[in-house]
């Protein structure tokens, strides 16, 4: 299962343990960790469309959320929550691990390529209505081939490269 989907999972679970009313909630989490800002940054908008009031300080708060990372004794992209009265604390994958991650995209990217040398004399770009921003009437100037999106896989390469140069690894 993708990382991103496994933290949005955990991350819903968290904000499903604490009861929605006007509540105060203080996230802690290392501003340093790409994978802890990007975590927190998620569950950020999912409280504060609950209806949570997230707090800038550590006091006060009627709830706390650890988000941190676990290489010592998590798997590569495992994760652990740790409910204890008003503090859960969520610990999420192996740092170690983001270089075999990047090198999977890179794979994956060299697989893209593959499928747009093949279907690009076969396949005219076509109407796809997933990209119609919400849509679903044709849209001729809107049209879906894979070599049309191949630049966000490859973003998704340049994210996880810059994440990695962030983190000083």
């Amino acid at each position: 299962m993708d990382m991103k989907i496994k933290l949005l999972i955990v991350i819903l679970w968290a904000a499903s343990v604490i009861p929605a009313h006007t509540q105060e909630v203080y996230l802690l989490y290392d501003k340093s960790i790409p994978q802890a800002v990007y975590a927190a940054d998620i569950l950020k908008g999912t409280l504060a469309g609950a209806g949570y009031s997230l707090l800038d300080q550590r006091t006060g708060y009627d709830y706390l959320i650890s988000i941190d990372t676990d290489s010592l004794s998590l798997d590569n992209e495992a994760y652990s929550i740790i409910p204890e009265r008003e503090i859960t604390t969520v610990y999420g994958g192996d740092e170690e691990h983001r270089r075999d991650a990047i090198a999977h995209l890179e794979s994956a990217l060299d697989y893209w390529d593959n499928v747009i040398e093949i279907t690009r004399p076969v396949y005219r770009d076509m109407p796809l209505t997933h990209y119609n921003a919400g849509s679903h009437e044709r849209n001729d100037e809107n049209l879906f081939h894979w070599e049309t999106i191949r630049h966000e896989a490859a973003n998704d390469i340049e994210i996880a490269r810059k994440t990695q140069a962030d983190s000083g690894q």
